[in-house]
């Protein structure tokens, strides 16, 4: 399967398979490379049915 972006990809993987949830790591990116890319994980959120679940680490103090 081929696609434009990595949302693509993903939203396409879940309505294929139909997966009823999925887990991505939430980015740290500043709001500068979320503008130039896009915000995948919020991309991917609003693209599927199901659900989802972002996972994002500690911060290091």
């Amino acid at each position: 399967m081929q696609a434009n972006s990595v949302a693509e990809g993903v939203i396409n993987l879940v309505q294929t398979e139909g997966y009823d949830v999925v887990v991505l790591g939430a980015s740290r990116e500043g709001l500068l490379q979320q503008a130039i890319q896009g915000n995948i994980p919020e991309a991917i959120a609003s693209g599927v049915e199901s659900t989802v679940i972002l996972v994002r680490g500690a911060i290091q103090k």
